[in-house]
């Protein structure tokens, strides 16, 4: 037995649903598709076995959402291609959150890009989620979190120079043990607008790179930066940091 819901509000109206009933869900949000401005998609409680579900097919458009939210549990999973779907009737998005579920991608691959040219606010967050982002493009994109577990190096690569995004808060790597310094360069001199970075599970070689290529003026990367988070790999939990290492402070 599945928990699951829809919650979705208007300015002054919330509707609240089971999800397990896409058919009734679907008729309920087409009826306010041109009010809804918030919708948060939630699986709750799956069972013991993998689960892959369709968001619920809907008629028309949501012209004016401006925030969506989709979460789930581990070992729960919404298909790619319904999450896109979802995506492509709402045009003026701002807001998208994802958190906590897989996305299983059909047989068929899927090449088209989808635009979204208002949303400044893209926050995929655990497992495979990151993956979505090989079929988005985000001209007005200004925070992004990216967990590297489910694109490539050159896939994000691919993103951000087809966005070319006012980034302006980058995360990288929560699910990334080992990304190399070259990759994170490339990724940052597509960002020149960047005021605030934060890295996860930095090795150190890579730490003093961007160290020294920050300290380089002629290299001109990130000239905006105001604040650098770096969270160091250590080999040990127990390990502690060397004295006066930069790798382990934070630039404001």
């Amino acid at each position: 037995m599945f928990g699951s819901s829809v919650r979705a509000s208007t300015a002054r109206h919330s509707l609240f649903g089971a999800l397990d009933d896409g058919v009734r869900v679907a008729t309920i949000l087409e009826k306010c598709t041109e009010q809804l401005k918030h919708l948060e998609i939630h699986e709750e409680e799956p069972n013991d076995r993998d689960c892959i579900r369709d968001i619920p097919l809907i008629a028309g458009s949501f012209p004016y959402l401006e925030t969506l939210t989709i979460s789930g549990t581990h070992g729960f999973a919404f298909s790619l291609a319904s999450v896109l779907r979802l995506l492509h009737l709402a045009p003026n998005l701002v807001q998208l959150a994802l958190h906590d579920f897989w996305t299983f991608e059909p047989e068929e691959p899927i090449t088209e890009i989808l635009v979204l040219p208002h949303l400044s606010t893209c926050l995929p967050n655990m497992f495979s989620l990151d993956k979505i982002l090989r079929h988005l493009s985000l001209p007005v994109l200004e925070t992004l979190c990216v967990p590297l577990n489910g694109i490539t190096f050159s896939e994000l690569s691919l993103f951000l120079k087809r966005s070319s995004p006012p980034l302006r808060h980058l995360i990288i790597g929560e699910e990334c043990l080992d990304f190399p310094f070259s990759a994170l360069e490339e990724w940052l001199r597509f960002v020149p607008s960047l005021l605030q970075l934060e890295l996860h599970w930095v090795q150190q070689p890579v730490a003093n790179d961007l160290f020294a290529a920050l300290a380089e003026t002629a290299s001109h990367l990130l000239p905006h930066l105001q604040n650098l988070q770096l969270h160091v790999y250590l080999e040990s939990q127990f390990e502690t940091p060397p004295p006066g290492s930069l790798a382990y402070e934070t630039l404001l």
